[in-house]
């Protein structure tokens, strides 16, 4: 609750001091979800959800405001909130909810990505290629944590390399990765790759192949494997259809092996984008 209320305070600060400082203009952008999700020997549950992003721009200069919030199964939270300076060199976000640095798919539970804190990002775009850089502190520590990466791109191919320096997380200390996509009509390809040292997931390295296919009407299949050197593996597949403007129906299955047990996952629900 505390969270929230310093999210909320920060949120209207944000976007107040936006409003007034400059002449504004106002965009939102979000969903609603409703369905039904469901686990292998369990119960069916009623699937509920939103997302609601507000942002405040400078109509005449390069700031701006945006808050994210998120509501999942009637629990209520500011996702994010940054105030954003967008140069034509790079751009520089000042997050005091929170920013991390995710290891592409890689990470089960945020386990590998770095730990989100109150920090910045900067981000220097170029034609064909891109520098980020994330740096933040835990809140009451002297401890900080950094993580960077750089895109760069190729007529149909894409590369990516990923690293992140985390003195915070119990799992690691340090993790890398590398990742590269191809896209050819409605065929998407993508292969990740990565690696930690230090903490309790010392010396351990994950995989990520994922398939993306757009039929005719608009449909999209997705199937990807996440494998690795530790007794885990996980398999989802999912289909989206949009079946009126703005609606989608969304059908997915995760089925997780870990320590030789295997629990599967499914949801079916109705997107509404607002």
């Amino acid at each position: 609750m505390r969270k929230v209320l310093v999210g909320a305070l920060i949120v209207c600060l944000s976007l107040g001091l936006a409003t007034i400082a400059m002449a504004a203009e106002i965009s939102w952008s979000g969903s609603v979800d409703f369905g039904i999700t469901g686990e292998s020997g369990g119960s069916v549950d009623i699937l509920t959800g939103w997302e609601l992003d507000v942002s405040a721009a400078d109509s005449s200069g390069p700031w701006s405001a945006t808050v994210a919030f998120a509501n999942d199964a009637g629990a209520f939270d500011i996702d994010d909130a940054y105030i954003e300076y967008a140069a034509e060199a790079f751009t520089l976000q000042l997050n005091p909810v929170g920013v991390g640095n995710d290891l592409y798919d890689l990470a089960v539970d945020d386990d590998i990505d770095l730990t989100s804190n109150p920090g910045i990002s900067l981000t220097i775009p170029m034609e064909t290629f891109s520098f980020s850089l994330v740096g933040n502190k835990a809140s009451g520590a002297d401890t900080y944590n950094f993580g960077a990466g750089v895109d760069f791109s190729m007529d149909n191919l894409g590369f990516g390399l990923i690293f992140n320096s985390d003195q915070e997380s119990a799992e690691f200390d340090s993790s890398y990765a590398g990742k590269i996509s191809y896209t050819m009509d409605a065929l998407t390809l993508t292969g990740e790759y990565g690696a930690v040292s230090g903490g309790t997931l010392d010396g351990v390295s994950r995989y990520y192949a994922e398939l993306g296919y757009t039929l005719t009407g608009g449909s999209v299949i997705t199937l990807s494997y996440l494998g690795s050197s530790e007794d885990l593996s996980e398999i989802y597949a999912e289909l989206s259809t949009p079946i009126a403007e703005k609606v989608d129906f969304i059908v997915d299955l995760t089925s997780t092996t870990t320590g030789g047990s295997t629990t599967t996952e499914y949801e079916a629900y109705l997107e509404f984008s607002l």
